[in-house]
């Protein structure tokens, strides 16, 4: 999530809207809102968020209906579910089908803010982990390829010297086919026992 936040709010109440852009409008956030949830469907083919306040009971198409649409067509968008009707079992509802919060409306002020808050911030840390994995995914890839198909030979074992990795550049400097095949020959064999000294003293 970079830039100024987008909210999305979907709710049958014109007022309702309003509110939550009046409410929210002095927090630099981008405001959008829809009528209905059918609105938002439209909306979203052509507009992305990054968060959704959503109202529950709505005609037509109600909150989980378009709950289950967001999470299947953009998981990437958090969603706050909202009612005038709250109850556990809503509640539980919500959150099973993926909301992130649930917020009970007439809802102060100060509530509505730092639920959202709260919402942009879980979303800013999943994308930072998300980006992290992804570039440690990279990297790890590239290592993995030099490793390969590099013409230096690189051979891993453990703190009690078993064979853990040898790339195919080693395997084919030790004459052994494959890397099982090392694993199970004890490491002290491929060495003189001058070399096998020396290896002793730099790895103690």
């Amino acid at each position: 999530m970079t830039g100024t936040p987008r909210i999305l709010v979907v709710d049958d109440e014109v007022r309702m809207c309003e509110s939550v852009r009046i409410l929210l409008g002095e927090r630099n956030y981008r405001i959008e809102t829809c009528p209905s949830a059918r609105d938002a469907v439209a909306w979203l083919e052509n507009n992305r968020c990054d968060l959704m306040l959503l109202d529950l009971m709505m005609p037509e198409m109600d909150g989980f209906d378009l709950l289950d649409f967001v999470r299947d067509r953009y998981p990437d968008v958090t969603v706050i579910m909202m009612t005038g009707h709250a109850s556990i079992e809503s509640a539980v509802e919500a959150l099973k089908r993926g909301a992130y919060d649930y917020l009970g409306k007439p809802f102060e002020h100060d509530e509505l803010v730092r639920r959202v808050e709260n919402a942009l911030d879980q979303k800013r840390l999943r994308t930072e982990r998300d980006t992290f994995r992804s570039r440690l995914a990279a990297s790890e890839e590239r290592y993995r390829r030099l490793a390969e198909h590099g013409a230096v030979g690189i051979w891993e074992v453990d703190l009690s010297r078993r064979s853990v990795y040898a790339n195919p550049t080693m395997l084919a400097m030790l004459e052994i086919d494959t890397l099982d095949e090392l694993r199970v020959r004890p490491f002290e064999g491929f060495f003189t026992p001058e070399s096998l000294n020396v290896l002793r003293r730099e790895m103690s």
